[in-house]
């Protein structure tokens, strides 16, 4: 602790008072028309100046107080900043409100997660079916299984582009021959299917299927998958707006995210710079209890000085010096007229 230090210094200049005031007395010092009394206790207003320095040096009261300063300052620019954000993050999402919010489409992602699971699952089925097919080109199952895969893939869009350009056709007309049109397609490639798979179970069972049977049954999946698209699959310009949603919701989220963390950023500083105010009340409160307890042990050194030096004193006479008051010393937090 700062203070028992300060006390055995006090007791140290106590001492050299007295022995400086017996000096000065038997020199007959201060004469009786004097009317300075520092220059005869500069070695004691020193002594006391010195620990008022040292109260500031332990403290860090002139730093403490110049980090306070730029704190404040650092402080201020910061939530500034953050009030500044704050407001752009409101206000983007007040434009939001204003324009409609975040529409719900549910019932559109409903649809479309149903028809793409349908269809899914019936194509899934089709790799499995298509396999044998390719198998008549050797009996690597890997190749053949990813042949089938990429033909799945292939039919599984196509069935959900078919019925589009179905239903951009206004004529009745026009959408059955769009209809037939793109099954034609698929059926020349079910048709090529059907005739390799016809060759391979004849490879292998000596027994002759038509491949008739194969084309009918790729047909069916095809125009299942197809149907499911056209039912269920909402339209494009339903998707685009449910993707738009989508992205309107994440910058929301994003936008709530960033807000959050904003306030949390404001309470933070808020929090950091009460506690630095607190921290400088305290050590302000230190400081100037301190130097009111050293300005307290310097009148009392003064007066001790006096007080010897006129029990010491020979002549008997009472300089007029000691009838006034010590020169006070320079603190920053204590006055002596405040006492």
């Amino acid at each position: 602790m700062l203070l028992p230090q300060l006390t055995r210094t006090h007791q140290t200049i106590l001492a050299n008072a007295r022995t400086t005031a017996g000096r000065f007395a038997e020199l007959g010092k201060p004469g009786k028309n004097e009317k300075h009394l520092l220059p005869y206790i500069h070695q004691i207003h020193s002594a006391y100046s010195s620990l008022l320095a040292t109260v500031h040096t332990n403290l860090g009261t002139t730093t403490t107080h110049q980090i306070g300063k730029i704190n404040h300052q650092i402080t201020t620019a910061n939530k500034k900043r953050l009030q500044k954000n704050l407001r752009q993050l409101q206000e983007a999402g007040r434009q939001e409100k204003l324009d409609g919010g975040v529409p719900d489409y549910t019932e559109v992602k409903i649809r479309l997660v149903f028809a793409m699971l349908l269809s899914g699952l019936l194509h899934i089925g089709e790799t499995f079916f298509n396999i044998s097919a390719f198998q008549v080109f050797g009996d690597m199952w890997l190749a053949s299984a990813a042949l089938a895969f990429a033909l799945s893939i292939a039919l599984f869009c196509w069935s959900h582009a078919l019925p589009v350009f179905v239903k951009r056709e206004e004529e009745k007309r026009r959408k059955i021959l769009v209809a037939l049109g793109g099954i034609a397609i698929v059926t020349v490639i079910f048709t090529v299917l059907g005739l390799l798979r016809s060759q391979m179970l004849t490879l292998h069972t000596e027994q002759s299927v038509s491949a008739v049977y194969f084309v009918l049954l790729n047909l069916f999946v095809f125009i299942a998958s197809a149907v499911v698209s056209y039912f269920l699959l909402p339209e494009w310009e339903a998707i685009k707006a449910l993707i738009q949603s989508r992205k309107k919701q994440r910058q929301q989220n994003q936008r709530q995210q960033a807000q959050k963390a904003l306030n949390q950023q404001e309470k933070h500083l808020h929090s950091q710079a009460e506690q630095h105010v607190k921290n400088r009340i305290f050590n302000i409160g230190q400081a100037h209890d301190l130097e009111r307890q050293i300005h307290l042990w310097y009148r009392e050194a003064v007066g001790v000085f006096i007080q010897e030096n006129l029990i010491r004193r020979s002549d008997g006479i009472t300089p007029k010096c000691f009838a006034n008051e010590a020169p006070p010393l320079k603190g920053i937090y204590y006055l002596p007229e405040q006492n």
